[in-house]
């Protein structure tokens, strides 16, 4: 649920802006308001979604893009509840669900409230990753680590918030490589978002393959595998490229806004 808690705040904040009272909770329902739910999949799996109250949403944030249709206990929930997708490369699978109400696309975008981490002066973390490595990761990034010109690398799993915060503070350039699952091919925007609402400079791998929505391709620099280790060498031999890359991805993301998120949606809604 914590790789989740920044689009939640984007949400809130959006909400708010637009004279909507909006509130988080975790583990809990507001039963006299609507639901925007997030993490249901899992729930939806073992028949604990009968307590939502009819109308809520369901916030999908998994790869469903080229697979096959809901399981037939997931199928039921999503007939009763509305889908929202972070992703416009999942609403084929959601429409051949044959849901009965429309799926929304709900991109992440950004609210000013993201932009909050303290870039330390004198960053002395050359490169960083956050997430799960994994064998395949782990080998792309001990490439990096381990070649001539010995960059320091600091690699995160289950750090969040103000530590998490601290440590990005530090890092001069920000990672995002692949798994290279073939069920996995949806840029991870909502791991790099956050990088690029602090204006955070991101390399990510460039995989046959990827979907990447067209707005966020030039937020990023990008290198094939091979590449990765030469690429991060050059761009941090270079402070001013790092700047000027950290810049343009802030200024690419935050033309996304949170509040036309919820605009869309109301004017969808009719409200």
């Amino acid at each position: 649920m914590d790789a989740h808690l920044e689009v939640m705040e984007s949400l809130r904040w959006a909400f708010e802006a637009c004279g909507i009272p909006c509130s988080v909770r975790i583990n809990e329902l507001d039963l006299t308001r609507r639901n925007i739910v997030f993490g249901w999949i899992v729930a939806a799996q073992i028949n604990q979604l009968a307590d939502l109250p009819d109308g809520s949403i369901l916030y999908n944030f998994e790869q469903f893009a080229g697979h096959a249709a809901p399981d037939p206990l997931t199928a039921q929930w999503l007939r009763r509840f509305q889908v929202w997708d972070y992703s416009p490369f999942n609403m084929d699978y959601w429409r051949a669900a044959q849901l009965p109400r429309e799926p929304f696309c709900a991109p992440v975008s950004y609210a000013p409230t993201l932009t909050r981490i303290p870039r330390t002066e004198s960053p002395d973390i050359d490169t960083l990753f956050i997430g799960a490595a994994g064998m395949v990761r782990y080998e792309k990034l001990l490439a990096i680590a381990s070649s001539e010109w010995r960059p320091s690398m600091a690699v995160l799993l289950n750090v969040w918030g103000e530590q998490r915060d601290a440590l990005i503070g530090r890092a001069r350039l920000m990672l995002n490589v692949s798994s290279e699952s073939e069920a996995l091919r949806i840029f991870e925007v909502t791991r790099v978002s956050y990088y690029l609402a602090n204006r955070i400079p991101v390399l990510c791998e460039r995989v046959a393959g990827v979907h990447v929505e067209p707005d966020l391709q030039d937020a990023v620099a990008w290198a094939h595998k091979d590449d990765l280790a030469a690429t991060c060498e050059r761009l941090l031999a270079d402070p001013s490229a790092l700047q000027t890359l950290g810049q343009r991805g802030f200024d690419v993301f935050s033309r996304r806004d949170a509040r036309q998120v919820v605009r869309d949606w109301l004017a969808r809604e009719g409200g």
